[in-house]
């Protein structure tokens, strides 16, 4: 039996070892912007998937896609439970006003606000860490 130690592996840019760093920005930025979100204005959300973009994650297209699919997710499941649990459905008065739209409409485009905000915030966290830092060239 033959001992292979961690620094021996060949390492390239689409190894495993990269995947929890990913998972934990991911979890990072949902649960981070869940609870600043009751305290604070919601374009918060863009300092948090900036900062910690630029901390975890050097590639820009993965801090994009990273960055908008937690803030879409975040948002979808908070626009869910607001509608479930509101007096009244905000979603069939929103999409009442944009000239009678269907509710899930309503929810993905709510999600699309907000992981654009977050996707952008985390590319340029994630570029800025590439021009200070040197990292991440393909």
């Amino acid at each position: 039996m033959t001992y292979i130690n961690k620094e021996s592996r060949n390492k390239d840019k689409y190894s495993i070892d990269n995947k929890p760093s990913l998972l934990k920005s991911f979890i990072l930025i949902i649960t981070i912007s869940f609870v600043i979100e009751f305290f604070f204005p919601w374009y918060l959300i863009g300092l948090i998937s900036f900062v910690v973009c630029f901390l975890n994650i050097s590639k820009p297209g993965t801090a994009f896609m990273v960055s908008f699919l937690a803030i879409f997710l975040l948002w979808i499941v908070r626009a869910i439970y607001a509608d479930l649990f509101f007096d009244v459905p905000m979603s069939d008065l929103i999409g009442s006003i944009f000239g009678g739209i269907w509710p899930i409409a309503v929810f993905f485009l709510t999600g699309l606000i907000g992981g654009i905000v977050g996707g952008f915030s985390g590319l340029s966290g994630s570029i800025l860490h590439n021009i200070l830092l040197g990292d991440g060239k393909d």
